[in-house]
């Protein structure tokens, strides 16, 4: 998932079929209406022609049509058939924001957000988008719920709030929004319960689309065997299909995908394994922003996978991976401190640490807290919440969180004893492969 303003040529060819435009233009004459003009100038974007379209776009701009203004504002903004000039797209887009058109009210909030064109304001930035997202434009839908997932543009982050913003904008076939619905359910973040064949579900329909990241999430789905029936060989095309489009773009594919490529290049399925390639492509996603590659990075030096392993090296990489929030970051770092594994140990830290993965759905964390809790390990014991957080993890099929929740059942930890409900628990986690509930139903007479 990731916050981008969609390539805004596509959002032309949108445009234009939302207004049901046919795939052929009239011949526009000396005083054509602004519609035939903008039909013909949409005629030549269509056909890569974006100097010829310059004329009759510029033309029916100026006659008034919102569409064209938009349109001709986007070629300003990328240097499409004109000069790259973010001031004067902004003015066009503001023309055709000022009628009401959806498209040009978000690329004025996105030009407001990004400093472009005009001095940055994030307060008038996001009112702005969220007045297109209102009115019901999906690419707007899809921002700012990827705003609200990150907590960017001074707006605290609320995975509730995301999630809302991102179905209207799933609901509308956005692939964006697709893919990051099916990543929730692949993922949690605490708001939804796991679910592998609705995660499948939304990434099949994103992929279908051409969504690089939703593709190769569906890969790993079909490679795993999670939520849909193991597939290696649907696994290696979608990896492919990920992989193709990402080299396509060249310099152009962002930090998530670089990530990606790195992954592909690190895992040789596909490509021939090369390692100096990947942790090239793993250093320009770090250096792009995304916050997911310094935690994968720093697993690598944790493990020795690939590279020489270097603990130091694994603690930056969680470190900075920490300091833009992301979870698994936050869990590597609760594992050091309360193991001492590279780092003195700290059992105050580890459970600082855990609990704000946690609090992002990651179930290994949420583990992790409920050991904490039920033991007084870095904080005051407590039952309760001890409980707490194995129940959720335990629904979302964490094989140690459904074992530990079954020993409270069976001891009668901060509950009464109830064996039946512990021998439930211990079949559930034995059933998914936990070794110590196969010998607790043992010890239980199973």
């Amino acid at each position: 998932m990731k916050r981008s303003l969609k390539r805004l040529a596509a959002l032309m060819l949108a445009a234009a079929l939302c207004l049901g435009l046919g795939a052929t233009a009239l011949a526009a004459e000396d005083g054509a209406d602004p519609r035939a003009l903008f039909e013909q100038g949409m005629m030549y974007l269509n056909a890569d022609n974006a100097a010829a379209a310059v004329g009759p776009m510029t033309q029916a701009a100026e006659a008034g049509l919102a569409e064209a203004q938009f349109c001709l504002g986007s070629m300003y903004f990328y240097g499409d058939g004109v000069e790259k000039d973010a001031a004067r797209a902004l003015e066009l887009y503001q023309q055709a924001a000022d009628q009401g058109l959806a498209s040009a009210i978000y690329a004025v909030g996105f030009l407001y957000v990004e400093g472009l064109g005009v001095e940055q304001d994030l307060d008038r930035g996001l009112e702005l988008m969220t007045a297109a997202a209102e009115q019901g434009f999906a690419d707007a839908q899809s921002t700012l719920g990827t705003i609200y997932f990150y907590g960017e543009c001074g707006v605290e982050q609320d995975y509730a709030q995301a999630l809302e913003w991102l179905r209207k904008a799933a609901k509308q076939g956005a692939p964006g929004g697709q893919e990051a619905v099916g990543e929730y359910y692949e993922e949690g973040y605490g708001v939804v319960d796991v679910d592998y064949a609705e995660a499948a579900a939304w990434y099949e329909k994103a992929a279908a689309q051409g969504h690089i990241e939703a593709a190769y999430r569906l890969g790993r789905l079909y490679d795993l065997g999670w939520g849909v029936e193991q597939d290696g060989d649907r696994a290696e095309e979608l990896y492919t299909q990920a992989y193709e489009a990402i080299t396509a773009l060249g310099d152009e594919a962002d930090g998530v995908q670089r990530l990606i490529l790195a992954e592909i290049y690190r895992g040789g399925r596909i490509v021939e394994r090369d390692m100096d390639k990947a942790l090239e492509l793993y250093a320009a996603s770090i250096e792009e922003g995304n916050p997911k590659a310094p935690g994968v990075l720093g697993s690598l030096y944790f493990f020795g996978d690939g590279v020489e392993q270097d603990m130091e090296k694994a603690l930056e990489l969680f470190q900075e991976g920490a300091e833009r929030n992301d979870r698994d970051a936050l869990s590597w770092l609760g594992y050091m401190y309360v193991t001492g594994t590279g780092v003195e140990q700290d059992q105050e830290k580890a459970f600082g640490f855990f609990r704000q993965s946690a609090e992002q759905g990651a179930l290994y964390s949420q583990s992790w807290l409920g050991y904490m809790y039920v033991t007084g390990t870095g904080t005051e014991r407590d039952y309760g919440l001890a409980r707490h957080w194995y129940e959720i993890a335990a629904a979302a099929g964490d094989v140690s969180a459904l074992t530990n929740l079954a020993e409270m059942y069976e001891n009668g930890e901060g509950m009464d004893v109830d064996m039946d409900m512990a021998r439930e628990l211990y079949e559930k986690a034995a059933a998914l492969g936990g070794e110590e509930a196969r010998m607790r139903l043992g010890a239980l007479g199973e």
